[in-house]
């Protein structure tokens, strides 16, 4: 009867003791709060590269000092194509922390690419009064070995010079202006004198009271209109007319004379 009460004592022991070696056991494996290593944050100095054409990296074994691939694990924007400024995060992985807490982020940028331009020539002749906005060009614009699709322009805002070759500022504008950057190029060609337009500046038949022997510079024209031959003496016709040639010019130096018949309508 003693022996039986001692066995059943010791089942409760027993139990204990096992309890007590599985919770050492737990401790000692690590199956309790996670260990937390503290680490420092890597640094970075501002990288740019320029447009290529071609999806690029965000380049972390060269850019990144202090990166650990098996500490930290990288975010955002890590690849692009097109010229900007793009966002890369860097997290620490389980089992890490910043040592001073906080979040990681750099900026990396992909910058517009430079165009250079060749063989740039004015189509046609160039007069002055011409809309020099207008002009058209041909030439060649590439970047990195491929052509570049844009528009020539003659730059605003430029002393012209008439009669004489000069060389003038003309400017390719990218189609893709977010990725091409503006060039500019030296282009030499002459701009002639302008040609005014008979149409609009013909003027009316003049009434005038006549007298025998007058000439026609006793007639007095508009402004920038004067006679060609103002010494010429006035002969009426039948019906009392007299066609004259007059000159129009607003600037001799940028404009050809135009020439206009002018009818002159004598009154005796």
């Amino acid at each position: 009867m003693k022996r039986f009460k001692m066995m059943l004592l010791a089942v409760p022991f027993a139990l204990a003791i096992g309890v007590l070696m599985v919770a050492c056991s737990s401790k000692a494996s690590g199956l309790g709060d996670p260990v937390i290593t503290p680490i420092n944050k890597p640094t970075y100095e501002t990288k740019t590269v320029g447009y290529t054409g071609l999806t690029q990296m965000f380049d972390w074994n060269n850019w990144l000092s202090g990166y650990s691939s098996a500490r930290m694990e990288l975010g955002g924007t890590t690849s692009a194509k097109d010229a900007g400024d793009y966002t890369v995060t860097v997290t620490p992985k389980e089992g890490f922390e910043w040592r001073d807490g906080g979040t990681v982020s750099f900026v990396w940028t992909i910058t517009p690419s430079n165009v250079t331009v060749t063989n740039v020539a004015v189509v046609g002749t160039v007069n002055a009064g011409m809309s020099l906005a207008s002009l058209q060009f041909t030439g060649n614009a590439m970047a990195n070995g491929h052509t570049v699709a844009g528009t020539f322009r003659f730059k605003s805002n430029q002393d012209i010079t008439i009669g004489t070759p000069k060389a003038y500022i003309v400017e390719f504008f990218p189609t893709d202006w977010q990725n091409y950057n503006v060039a500019t190029t030296s282009v030499s060609f002459v701009i002639g004198k302008g040609t005014h337009s008979a149409a609009v500046f013909a003027l009316d038949p003049i009434t005038w009271d006549y007298t025998s022997g007058m000439q026609l510079k006793e007639i007095t024209l508009p402004l920038y209109y004067r006679w060609r031959f103002p010494e010429s003496e006035i002969a009426p016709d039948k019906d009392g007319k007299y066609v004259a040639h007059a000159i129009f010019n607003i600037d001799s130096n940028f404009y050809n004379d135009l020439i206009i018949d002018v009818t002159i309508n004598l009154v005796s």
